[in-house]
């Protein structure tokens, strides 16, 4: 399964009034899972 989302977008693009009906903005919480390497298991091949 695959799914989009967005979280803290800003600048020129941000503006999600003309988006798609089921495009989802994320909140702190709900984002938080993603926010670090250790998501996709990062600190096994990244070198940081």
């Amino acid at each position: 399964t695959v799914w989009f989302a967005e979280y803290n977008c800003r600048g020129g693009g941000a503006d999600s009034r003309k988006r798609v009906p089921w495009s989802k903005s994320l909140t702190f919480e709900e984002a938080k899972p993603f926010l670090t390497s250790a998501y996709i298991d990062g600190q096994q091949w990244l070198r940081l």
